[in-house]
């Protein structure tokens, strides 16, 4: 999920240059960069419920009531035309209903933040092509609340994105590994391969987009819990409705589960805020 309605398709030569004013900020599509000296800011605000969860295999399980409330900032900067820095931090609030009592827990805290650097590699006419590398570090939370966040884990993510896109339309792949470094003696590592595709449609100030994520763990999978950051699997889609008011965009996306193993099948929904200056 942290890597929803944070990527601007703002292309950066001349003979693209179109294409930013096609998508100014919540295109999904992580392959393009910022401008050199272009800042956009994110604001996203996630509600996420869970009822239910795929067991070790892929069984539908149904389970007390589970609410996530998710605030993440995010912001990116064009170093140079090619280059793109940012990052972002994760302030949740977790309700969980107890599964004997019906009592309601909760829990809240900055869970983690990220930064990363972003470079294009490729351009060719509409076509674009980057290299990402970025960190997590865990936030400041107590590890014995319940509901509990989990542990206080690191990971770092190689990412490689390939976007096409005209005045209409635009085509983002990503693939990645991600993978948990916190304890490196640990036999659960926590390595991922996390696969997206993504396609925009816009009309006027309007826009529509469509995906598909995948993620698939390469190392196991650990106990359940709903807050699992690694030893999962789980094929998401989503849908994003944006509004562009000149340099601010107004978005409104859903995203649920199809099917998962080791994981809670969520139903998520976000409001993103989006300005570039």
């Amino acid at each position: 999920m942290k890597t929803l309605l944070r990527r601007s398709s703002k292309l950066t030569i001349n003979s693209l240059s179109f294409l930013s004013l096609s998508f100014p900020s919540v295109s999904l599509a992580s392959a393009w960069n910022q401008q050199e000296g272009h800042t956009q800011l994110i604001n996203n605000f996630f509600y996420n419920h869970i009822n239910s969860y795929y067991d070790r295999n892929s069984e539908e399980v149904s389970q007390p009531d589970f609410v996530k409330f998710e605030y993440k900032p995010y912001v990116e900067y064009g170093l140079t035309n090619d280059i793109t820095i940012g990052g972002g931090a994760s302030l949740q609030a977790l309700e969980s209903e107890g599964f004997l009592t019906k009592d309601i827990d909760s829990n809240y805290g900055l869970v983690s933040s990220e930064a990363f650097v972003r470079k294009n590699f490729y351009r060719f006419e509409n076509q674009v092509a980057s290299f990402e590398a970025m960190v997590e570090i865990p936030g400041f939370y107590s590890y014995g609340e319940t509901p509990t966040f989990g542990k206080k884990d690191y990971f770092g993510t190689l990412k490689t994105s390939y976007g096409i896109g005209t005045n209409a339309f635009f085509i983002n792949a990503d693939t990645a590994i991600r993978s948990r470094f916190h304890d490196t003696i640990d036999t659960e590592l926590g390595m991922q391969s996390i696969s997206s595709i993504k396609g925009g449609l816009k009309h006027k100030q309007w826009e529509l987009i469509l995906g598909l994520n995948y993620t698939k763990s390469l190392t196991g999978y650990t106990g359940f819990s709903n807050t699992n950051r690694y030893g999962f699997d789980a094929l998401k889609n989503d849908i994003t409705i944006a509004k562009h008011f000149g340099n601010t965009t107004i978005s409104f996306s859903a995203v649920s589960d199809m099917w998962g193993k080791n994981v809670g099948k969520s139903n998520i929904g976000i409001i993103s805020i989006s300005k570039s200056f």
